[in-house]
């Protein structure tokens, strides 16, 4: 058993821990993050999402069970923590925001994809793709609507929404799911094409983490350890019990659960750096996070095996 958690999860520290001596010892110069980050954003990934989901039968995206418990989930997650930071912090709406959406959206592709594929196969790719639309539309959302509405008045916060939105990491399943619905693969050549490409996504994504590392500044406070407890341990035990409530059983709540406790997401970092709120509490919550991952979630695939 420990073995096998090794076998999963030091991989993926392994790959980070060489993107931050890559930044440490200026093999690749941190002005071209961006251009790996856009790769993998607009390149690399959307193409394995979209093979993925338009050779994966529609119905295993329609278990109604699953995505109630996905939509609750991040919802209470959410508001909780933003009605925490809003009353007892006593931190305006945008800082609020911010830290709701740190604290409860999980890197469910960028790290999901290399751990859960290594433990459950293909077949949790499902689970990934649904965590991962599910969480952008729903917590982006929910963020945008927030600080927007109090923030800029005259304009509506759906057109920011959109914008944040009309992404290929999001456009690329959606079309993959039309053309599963459908019944539509790709042609072949496609398939292969989009194959090669895409199976560097998740290795330049655990990269550019590590990468990030070696350039970020670390801080910590009481709002900034709230927030990884909140994602780290929190996170998982209310997925739980959301899980029993709703008998789900067998690989998919092992696959739902696990995917619950990895770190936060790039998302709530690049959010604060947009509003300039909680930019650097952000940013550490997604490091410092994102380093004891190797123990909590060490520790969950232990206990749900």
């Amino acid at each position: 058993m420990i073995f096998t958690i090794i076998e999963a999860i030091l991989p993926i520290f392994l790959v980070i821990f060489i993107g931050w001596a890559a930044g440490k010892n200026k093999i690749i110069e941190f002005e071209h993050k961006k251009s790996l980050i856009n790769f993998v954003t607009k390149i690399s990934l959307p193409l394995l999402l979209l093979d993925t989901t338009s050779k994966t039968p529609i119905k295993h995206f329609a278990d109604f069970k699953v995505l109630s418990v996905i939509i609750l989930g991040l919802t209470l997650l959410f508001f909780t923590t933003y009605f925490i930071f809003k009353l007892f912090f006593k931190v305006n709406l945008n800082k609020s925001a911010i830290s709701a959406i740190t604290s409860s959206f999980p890197n469910a592709t960028f790290m999901g994809i290399p751990i859960l594929i290594k433990l459950y196969g293909q077949s949790a790719m499902t689970i990934i793709i649904m965590f991962g639309i599910v969480a952008s539309i729903l917590l982006i959302s929910l963020t945008v609507i927030i600080i927007e509405t109090h923030r800029n008045k005259d304009v509506h916060p759906f057109k920011h929404i959109l914008k944040i939105l009309n992404t290929p990491m999001i456009i690329a399943p959606v079309m993959g799911l039309f053309l599963s619905y459908l019944n539509l693969g790709l042609p072949k050549v496609l398939h292969s094409t989009f194959f090669l490409i895409g199976n560097t996504a998740p290795a330049i994504a655990l990269f550019i983490i590590g990468f990030s590392i070696s350039n970020s500044k670390l801080a910590m406070s009481r709002q900034i350890g709230l927030m990884i407890f909140i994602k780290s341990i929190v996170t998982p035990l209310v997925f739980w019990g959301l899980l029993v409530l709703f008998n789900i059983k067998g690989e998919v709540f092992k696959q739902v659960l696990l995917i619950s406790a990895i770190p936060t997401a790039t998302i709530g970092p690049m959010l604060a750096s947009q509003y300039e709120a909680y930019e650097i509490e952000s940013n550490s919550v997604s490091i410092i996070g994102t380093i004891l991952s190797i123990v909590t979630l060490g520790i969950i695939i232990y206990l749900i095996s």
